[in-house]
């Protein structure tokens, strides 16, 4: 997996359109392990119910749900230094991009469309 920087992140932007698409930025500086994402997640990405736990499977639902209900039916997740909890954790990250994965193809079958961008911290 390749991960980008800061460059990349200005061209992502640039080929939005913020008319018809929300964006999600997560800050991944302080994301370390699977706690500390979650910790991100449950302040920036929509939830329906509200996440309150690192249970995965609760994750790809509250998740899925809260992607669902926004008026938005193009959705992008902006993750950057995604490379920090890659090194720290390789184990709990390809779980969450597992989990990513699963919530892009569910709100897919909804006709929504999710995109998730990962970002390294090699040029930030």
């Amino acid at each position: 997996m390749t991960l980008r920087g800061k460059p990349e992140i200005s061209i992502v932007l640039g080929e939005i359109d913020r008319n018809s698409s929300a964006v999600f930025l997560l800050d991944g500086s302080s994301i370390l392990n699977k706690h500390s994402f979650f910790q991100m997640a449950s302040r920036i990405l929509p939830q329906d119910p509200p996440l309150i736990s690192d249970n995965l499977d609760a994750f790809v639902d509250s998740i899925s749900s809260g992607i669902l209900d926004c008026e938005a039916n193009k959705l992008y997740i902006l993750w950057t230094c995604a490379d920090i909890m890659d090194n720290n954790a390789p184990e709990d990250f390809k779980m969450i991009i597992e989990c990513f994965n699963d919530i892009i193809i569910r709100v897919a079958k909804e006709e929504t469309q999710l995109f998730l961008f990962l970002f390294g911290s090699e040029t930030i």
